[in-house]
């Protein structure tokens, strides 16, 4: 989909059609107003239920992009409140009938950590045939330093001609939120880097140290984890 002059454009294999939206008022005045029924404590339709639901729909998309199928999405959030109104709706009780059996939760929380610690690995290790098989097709990678986006090339690439290379990067203080799908991990890192010179050499006795905080996402596909977003900022220095 995309933003059309009447409303958005719908996108199917055999083409396309522009499906209009009624007008209403600008989306600064929306933000306005739910900030100050926020302020004065009444309900806005923008909560955190709200949000985790579109972060649902966000991942969906790269995950049917990627598998080329619908994806069914499970987040009580904006789409679905209206379904825990009523406990006998048919389609509540179509959305549990239709799950397929799946692992525990604490399987899947421990099957991200692990892959998790095998990208960290095989980063360090500059290793980019392992990333290459763990890193999904729209990845990107923000740096803490420069606040700087990387394509899945760009990172590859830095590695591969050795313009980036670390000498360790260790995780702590992890926590990992699991949705059908996908999970979101966010925890803080402290990373050992080489300094190259200005021929991009690398010294081993140049070596400046970084303590981040960071999110990242693994989407599941086929059975598999892939980093699809890796984001990091600098901690403050003590």
């Amino acid at each position: 989909m995309r933003q059309s002059p009447r409303g958005l454009f719908v996108y199917y294999d055999a083409g396309r059609h522009d499906e209009p939206l009624a007008e209403g008022t600008n989306a600064r005045a929306n933000e306005v107003k739910e900030l100050q029924d926020a302020i004065a404590g009444r309900p806005v339709f923008r909560d955190g239920m709200w949000g985790m639901a579109t972060l649902e729909v966000v991942l969906a998309i790269l995950q049917s992009g990627a598998e080329r199928r619908e994806i069914t999405l499970r987040h009580p959030g904006a789409g679905h409140r209206f379904l825990a109104e009523s406990p006998t709706d048919v389609h509540s009780t179509d959305v549990h009938s239709m799950e397929e059996p799946q692992v525990t939760v604490d399987e899947r929380e421990q099957a991200v950590r692990q892959v998790t610690q095998q990208w960290l690995r095989a980063t360090v290790e500059a290793n980019t045939k392992v990333l290459d098989e763990l890193l999904e097709k729209g990845y990107t990678f923000t740096h803490a330093t420069t606040a700087i986006t990387d394509t899945r090339e760009e990172w590859l690439e830095s590695l591969r001609s050795r313009r980036r290379r670390y000498k360790s990067w260790e995780i702590f203080d992890v926590s990992v939120r699991l949705f059908r799908g996908a999970a979101i991990m966010s925890g803080r890192g402290r990373q050992e880097i080489f300094r190259p010179d200005e021929y991009s050499a690398f010294r081993p006795d140049e070596i400046f140290l970084l303590n981040t905080s960071f999110t990242n996402v693994w989407v599941e596909q086929d059975g598999r984890w892939l980093l699809a977003v890796w984001q990091a900022t600098l901690e403050p220095d003590a």
